[in-house]
């Protein structure tokens, strides 16, 4: 009877194993009575051929990957998805923080934890964030891994002023790392609240969990912040992470939170509190939150960050005003360097490096070469065919 390939290779290691056990009893007065059942009364084995072998092998290791990723492909058709009724996003400070993750970044000591106590504070006891966003309550969990519970006591009083103490506010200023058992300990407190609704974490990189092998800092990023975003949809409640911004600026305030944009990515919205020479900003911006600035200003004796208005039209310097004020006095109009100077009786290399400025802020267009005027001008086609700051007349 012919063998298959795993029938010969059993009895090519057979036959090898008889002969080592020959070798070993050669020469003594035991290799006499040393007898080997032939190969064919050895009790049968179950042996597959080799590409039921190897099949087998395939399936094994498809069914390990499959066990690792926890996913099962499971797609569903465009008409289903259509038909499907979904609850609007809820807000816990609306307009700036919903259910899931949300970024607060902000350089250290402008503010961060002050305005992260003030969202705890109105939430908890349903009041006012920024003096006008009405909030709903719910529990809240601050983890002020960075203070002590005196500074907590003192803040938590120069922020509450006359106000009642919401009973549904809790502190702590220890917990462990993510991967080191913070989601247990989470777990237990949104489990043991009626309405859990928001939990700070004061600073992020204080549970951040630790770096693994030669990972990307892309890749580091967003496994540390994804398994955290999951966690507050899965829990339904919103997460709060506060964190630091670069020294380096940008145009853009987001660009400067510091990290990846892996970081950015795997959260839901991202806060950016910032500083200029006009003053302090809250921008916001995400998959549920329309982009927004937002002047603000923090009032020392109460601890209170108060909105004073969009950022645009409070943080606008008295010169922009006149010359949008111009610029509007002559409808459908734009205007060279020289008109502007004239007609403001500002000197003309301010208003250049002004007007550079404003174009570069969106405030003005440039219709046409050595032209500016207001985004509202009506003659588009030639709108911001130079796209150089620096070609003026």
């Amino acid at each position: 009877m012919r063998m298959n390939a795993g029938e010969t290779a059993l009895r090519e290691a057979f036959d090898e194993a008889v002969r080592a056990n020959s070798n070993q009893y050669q020469g003594t007065e035991d290799f006499e009575s040393f007898d080997v059942p032939p190969y064919d009364e050895v009790p049968p084995y179950d042996v597959h051929d080799e590409a039921a072998y190897d099949e087998e092998a395939h399936e094994d290791k498809r069914s390990k990957r499959r066990k690792k990723s926890g996913t099962d492909l499971q797609p569903f058709s465009a008409p289903d998805l259509l038909a499907k009724d979904f609850p609007e996003p809820k807000f816990i400070v609306p307009g700036y923080i919903g259910e899931g993750l949300t970024i607060l970044a902000g350089r250290p000591k402008i503010g961060k934890s002050w305005l992260a106590l003030n969202i705890a504070v109105a939430v908890a006891a349903g009041g006012v964030v920024l003096g006008s966003l009405q909030v709903e309550a719910g529990s809240v969990l601050y983890l002020a891994l960075e203070d002590t519970q005196r500074r907590l006591q003192s803040r938590l009083k120069q922020v509450l002023g006359d106000d009642e103490l919401p009973d549904d506010l809790y502190f702590a200023t220890e917990c462990p790392r993510l991967d080191e058992g913070a989601y247990e300990q989470l777990d237990r407190w949104v489990d043991s609240q009626e309405n859990p609704r928001l939990i700070i974490i004061d600073v992020f990189n204080k549970v951040r969990p630790a770096a693994i092998g030669k990972e990307s800092p892309y890749e580091a990023d967003y496994r540390a912040l994804g398994p955290l975003k999951a966690y507050a949809d899965s829990r339904g409640v919103a997460v709060l992470i506060l964190h630091h911004t670069r020294k380096m600026s940008a145009q853009d305030p987001f660009d400067t939170i510091s990290g990846t944009t892996g970081f950015t990515g795997a959260a839901d919205a991202a806060m950016v509190l910032a500083s200029d020479e006009d003053g302090v900003s809250l921008y916001a911006r995400g998959r549920d939150v329309e982009e927004i600035g937002t002047a603000v200003d923090f009032d020392r004796k109460t601890g209170r960050w108060i909105a004073l208005g969009d950022r645009e039209d409070v943080r606008r310097s008295e010169p922009r005003k006149v010359i949008i004020g111009l610029l509007e006095s002559y409808l459908n109009q734009s205007m060279t360097i020289s008109e502007i100077s004239d007609r403001t009786g500002m000197e003309r290399n301010n208003v250049k490096q002004l007007l550079h400025n404003m174009k570069h802020a969106g405030e003005l267009i440039t219709p046409r070469r050595g032209q500016y005027a207001l985004p509202s001008y009506s003659d588009a086609s030639d709108r911001d065919n130079d796209n150089s700051y620096n070609n003026f007349s």
